[in-house]
């Protein structure tokens, strides 16, 4: 468990080293929700439900599912938040050994999202030739 939490941990401290903060086209846009058919909850279409309660259970459910995408989208920013805080206590050699720990962790991770200094996609072992 310690394991997973750890790579979770270094997988987003990869992730906002590599990335950045994000572009600024992105910056204070809400997430675009998809066109989501809700349904009544499990087990409840055998109670022999009226057409206009599930009318009100599927806009019950839409009404909510707006609220929980908005705390979502919170919570995923507090995270990068929480990530950019606490790489801003690392010395500049501490952060250089996290991001090659990082990249030696989650290989996949760093060819998906090159760093911000306009670095190619070969990494080191790219250039070793027997």
């Amino acid at each position: 468990m310690v394991r997973l939490c750890s790579a979770v941990g270094f997988a987003m401290l990869l992730g906002v080293f590599l990335v950045g903060t994000g572009r600024p086209d992105e910056q204070g846009e809400p997430r675009k929700q998809p066109t989501k058919q809700f349904q009544v909850p499990q087990g409840w279409g055998k109670l022999g439900l009226s057409i206009e309660q599930k009318k009100k259970i599927y806009a019950t459910r839409a009404s909510f599912y707006s609220k929980i995408q908005a705390l979502e989208d919170q919570i995923d920013q507090l995270k990068k938040n929480e990530t950019q805080e606490l790489v801003k206590i690392l010395t500049e050699g501490q952060r250089e050994k996290l991001r090659k720990r990082l990249a030696e962790k989650f290989p996949d991770v760093e060819k998906k999202a090159p760093d911000k200094k306009g670095s190619t996609d070969k990494s080191p072992t790219d250039k070793k030739t027997p």
